[in-house]
C-alpha cells in the first residue's frame, strides 16, 4: 500500500507509434548484449515484424550486416527509431532493397529497430534457366516462407522422371508447385496436372506460373 506506480508507453510502443504499424503482435527481441544468431533463425522462420533492443555492439549497422549476409526467403525493411521522446527524435526508413545504405551511417546509441517483412509478389527475371528455376523466384507461404522442395532436389527429381513428350503428370499436394511448373516448362507439350487443396496454395501456384510462362492446369 505504500507503493504508487506511474504506468508510461514503452520504447517499443512509441517507436511502433511513430512508424504507425500495430506493435500487439510483433515480437520482441533484445540483443543487448547477446548473440544475434535468435535473430537469424525468426528472420529464417519468416516472423512478419520484430522490434530489437540494441547495443553499442549490436547496431543498427551491425543488425543489417548480418540480415544481408543470410540467405533469407523474405527481404525485411528496416526502421531505426532514434532517442525517442526528445526533442531530438529521428525516425529513418530503409526498404529490403537498400539496407547496405545504413551499413556506414551513425546512430544515437539509444535507438529502437523495427523489421517488417515485405509483402507482395517478387519480380521474376527475364532470362529465367530451362531448368533449374531459382527457389526465389517461386512465391511461398506466408507462415512458412521458403518451404518448397529445393533446386537441388527439383532438379534430382526431374531427371529421374526422365520426362517424354504429351505425357500425363499428375503432382499431387504441389504446395507451391515448385516441381510441377517445371516440368510444364520443359514439356510444354504435355498435360500437367497440380492439385493443391489449399486455395492459397492454389493462388501461388496460379500466380508463379503465369509469371514463368508456363502452361499447366490447377485442381
Amino acid at each position: 500500500e505504500r507503493l504508487r506506480f506511474h504506468p508510461h508507453v514503452s520504447s517499443v510502443q512509441l517507436a511502433f507509434n511513430r512508424v504507425k504499424l500495430p506493435w500487439q503482435t510483433a515480437q520482441l527481441l533484445s540483443v543487448h548484449g547477446r548473440p544475434l544468431t535468435p535473430l537469424g533463425e525468426l528472420l529464417q522462420q519468416g516472423v512478419e515484424t520484430l522490434a530489437l533492443l540494441t547495443d553499442n555492439l549490436n547496431t543498427p549497422a551491425a543488425i543489417a550486416r548480418y540480415i544481408l549476409a543470410l540467405d533469407l526467403p523474405s527481404p525485411y525493411q528496416l526502421w531505426v527509431c532514434e532517442d525517442l521522446g526528445d526533442s531530438q527524435e529521428k525516425i529513418s526508413y530503409f526498404p529490403a532493397v537498400n539496407l547496405a545504405s545504413l551499413l556506414e551511417r551513425p546512430f544515437s546509441p539509444l535507438n529502437v529497430v523495427i523489421l517488417r517483412r515485405e509483402s507482395g509478389d517478387q519480380p521474376v527475371p527475364s532470362n529465367l534457366p530451362l531448368l533449374g528455376l531459382p527457389d526465389d523466384v517461386f512465391l511461398s507461404f506466408a507462415d512458412r516462407p521458403g518451404l518448397i522442395t529445393k533446386r537441388e532436389i527439383r532438379l534430382a527429381i526431374l531427371g529421374e522422371l526422365s520426362l517424354q513428350p504429351q505425357q500425363i503428370v499428375w503432382d499431387i499436394g504441389a504446395g507451391t508447385g515448385s516441381v510441377s511448373i517445371e516440368i510444364a516448362r520443359l514439356s510444354p507439350t504435355s498435360q500437367v496436372y497440380a492439385i493443391e487443396k489449399t486455395a492459397i496454395g492454389f493462388t501461388l501456384i496460379q500466380k508463379t506460373a503465369i509469371a514463368c510462362e508456363s502452361t499447366m492446369l490447377w485442381l
